[in-house]
C-alpha cells in the first residue's frame, strides 16, 4: 500500500516539474538580444517541423502513459450453449461445453480492486435435462463472487507498478529530447541569424568600398584633366573599382545564401526578414557577457541530451524492478462464495432439489514456481548492464558538456581580446586614408597609395565584423553548452492528473 502511494506520489510531482510551453514569449531573450532573433526564436516553436514532431511524441507517451489505467478496467464474460453427451476434444482450445447435458446461460465480471485484488463476480441459469434426481428437467440459479489474492509475484500490482514506471520514464525521456531538439534549434537559429548580420555587414562594407572606388575615380579623372597627376594613375583605379564591384556582387549573393540558411533553419515555409542595420552585429557583441562561473552540474541538468539519458536510467530501472518480480513465485489465495437454487417448473427458482445448501464457499491457496528461471536471469543480467551502459554515456555526456563549456568560453574570450584590440585599427586606417586622400588631391601622393589606404581600412572593417561574428557564435555555443541556464525555451505539458 505504501508502495502504491509513494508511486502516485512520484508521478503527482513528475507532473508537477513539467514547465508551462508558451510559444509567443520572448522572455528566454537576454537583455542585449535582438527582438528580432526572440521573434524568429517564437515563429520556430510554433511552426518548425522538426519541434512539431518532436512535441507529437511527447502526446504519444501521453496516450501511453493514459493506456496504463486500462488495467483498472473492469472486464466481462459472457456465454449461452447446449449440451447433450458432450466429450471433450483432447488438445482443442477454447470452451467445448459450459455444462453437460444442459442449456446454460452464464454471465460475469471482474475488475482488480485496490490495494491488490481480482474480484469476480457472476451467474448462470441453466435448464437440466439430465438432472439425476428421477425428474425429466430442473432449472439451476447460480451467483457467486471470487475473490483473488496475490501474495508473493504481481503482489499490490507491483507489475502494474512497474508498467506505470515505465510510462512515465519513457513520457520523461521524450520531454527530454523535445527540449534538446528546441535547444539544438535556438542555437542553429542563432548562429544563422548571427550569420545573416555577418553577410548584411559585408555587403554593406562591400557597397561602402565601391562607393569610395567610383569618388576616387571621379577626383582622379579631375586631376588628370586638370593635369596635376598623369594620366597613368587612373588604371589601378579603374582596375581596383571593377574588382570591388565584383566583391559586392559576393557579398549580396552571400547574403541572400544566408537568408536562405536562415529560413530553412526557422522551418514553417513562412517569410524570413532580417531589419537590423549596419552595426547592429558590432553593437550586440559589446553587450553579451558570460557568467563568471561554470556550474556543469546546473548545465547537466538542464541540458535536454543529458535528462534523456537519465530518463532512459529511469526505464531500464523500472523494467528491472518488473523482471526481478518476475523472479517471485505465484502464491494466490483464492476465496469464493455462491449460492445456488433449483425448480422443476420455473427459472430462477430458489428450491433445493439437487443440494441440501443454498449457500456454498471455498478458500484455496495456490503456490506455483517456474524451475530454472534462466531466462528471467538472464533478463535482469541484461537490464543490470543496460544500466551500467546508460551511467556511462552519461559520464560521457559530462565530460563533452564540460569540454563544450570550456571551449565556448575559450573562443568567446580570445574574441573579446581581438575585437578590443582591432577597434583602434580600425580608428588608425580610417585617419590613414583620410590623409592618403588630402595628400593625393594636393599632387603629393599616388592613386595606388589612396586604393591601399581603402584596401586597409576595408580589410579592418571586415576582421572587425568577423571578430565580432565570432565572439557571438561563441556566446551561443556557451548558453547551448550550458542548456540556456534561467531562460527555459520549451516547456514540456504536464502529465493527466493521476486517476484514482
Amino acid at each position: 500500500m505504501n508502495r502504491q502511494i509513494n508511486f502516485y506520489r512520484a508521478v503527482r510531482l513528475l507532473c508537477c516539474g513539467g514547465i508551462a510551453l508558451i510559444l509567443g514569449a520572448v522572455d528566454c531573450a537576454s537583455a542585449a538580444e535582438p527582438a528580432e532573433l526572440a521573434e524568429l526564436v517564437a515563429a520556430a516553436l510554433s511552426g518548425n517541423p522538426r519541434v512539431q514532431a518532436a512535441r507529437h511524441r511527447v502526446d504519444q507517451m501521453l496516450a501511453k502513459h493514459e493506456a496504463t489505467f486500462g488495467f483498472l478496467d473492469p472486464s466481462m464474460f459472457a456465454a449461452t450453449g447446449y449440451a447433450q453427451r458432450s466429450r471433450g476434444t483432447p488438445g482443442a482450445s477454447g470452451f467445448t461445453a459450459l455444462t453437460d447435458n444442459a442449456l446454460d446461460n452464464q454471465a460475469g465480471v471482474q475488475t482488480p480492486l485496490r490495494p491488490g485484488a481480482y474480484l469476480a463476480v457472476g451467474g448462470a441459469e441453466r435448464l437440466l435435462t439430465e438432472p439425476g434426481d428421477g425428474s425429466n428437467q430442473q432449472y439451476q440459479s447460480l451467483a457467486s463472487a471470487r475473490l483473488r489474492i496475490p501474495l508473493l509475484r504481481d503482489r499490490g500490482f507491483r507489475l502494474w507498478d512497474s508498467e506505470q514506471a515505465m510510462a512515465v520514464a519513457e513520457y520523461n525521456q521524450e520531454v527530454s529530447q523535445f527540449t534538446a531538439a528546441i535547444q539544438q534549434l535556438r542555437w542553429e537559429i542563432e548562429l544563422a541569424y548571427i550569420a545573416v548580420l555577418e553577410a548584411a555587414e559585408i555587403r554593406s562594407s562591400a557597397h561602402d568600398a565601391t562607393v569610395r572606388l567610383s569618388a576616387l575615380l571621379n577626383e582622379t579623372k579631375e586631376l588628370v584633366r586638370l593635369k596635376v597627376v598623369p594620366e597613368y594613375q587612373l588604371h589601378p583605379t579603374v582596375m581596383e573599382k571593377s574588382l570591388r564591384e565584383e566583391e559586392e556582387i559576393s557579398a549580396k549573393d552571400g547574403y541572400e545564401q544566408a537568408l536562405i540558411r536562415l529560413r530553412q533553419v526557422v522551418g514553417g515555409g513562412g517569410a524570413v526578414a532580417v531589419s537590423s542595420g549596419v552595426g547592429a552585429l558590432v553593437e550586440w557583441a559589446a553587450g553579451v557577457t558570460l557568467s563568471e562561473s561554470d556550474d556543469v552540474a546546473v548545465a547537466m541538468a538542464t541540458r535536454g541530451d543529458s535528462q534523456a539519458i537519465l530518463n532512459q536510467v529511469e526505464f531500464s530501472h523500472a523494467e528491472l524492478g518488473r523482471a526481478e518480480e518476475n523472479l517471485r513465485s505465484d502464491l494466490d489465495l483464492n476465496l469464493g462464495t455462491s449460492w445456488q437454487g433449483e425448480s422443476p417448473n420455473n427459472p430462477f427458482g430458489g428450491g433445493r432439489a439437487l443440494s441440501g445448501h443454498h449457500m456454498g464457499g471455498d478458500m484455496t491457496l495456490v503456490w506455483s514456481k517456474t524451475l530454472g528461471l534462466r531466462r528471467e536471469r538472464a533478463e535482469v543480467h541484461r537490464l543490470e548492464s543496460r544500466i551500467a551502459e546508460l551511467m556511462a554515456s552519461l559520464a560521457q555526456m559530462r565530460d563533452l558538456a564540460v569540454a563544450e563549456i570550456a571551449a565556448a568560453r575559450l573562443a568567446y574570450q580570445s574574441a573579446q581580446d581581438r575585437l578590443r584590440a582591432v577597434e583602434g585599427a580600425t580608428e588608425a586606417a580610417r585617419k590613414e586614408m583620410e590623409a592618403e586622400e588630402e595628400r593625393f588631391r594636393l599632387g603629393e601622393g599616388r592613386s595606388r597609395q589612396v586604393l591601399d589606404a581603402q584596401q586597409d581600412l576595408n580589410g579592418v572593417s571586415q576582421r572587425r565584423t568577423h571578430i565580432a561574428a565570432a565572439l557571438l557564435r561563441a556566446h551561443s555555443s556557451y548558453r547551448r553548452a550550458t542548456g540556456y541556464v534561467g531562460q527555459e525555451l520549451a516547456l514540456q505539458p504536464s502529465l493527466p492528473p493521476t486517476k484514482p
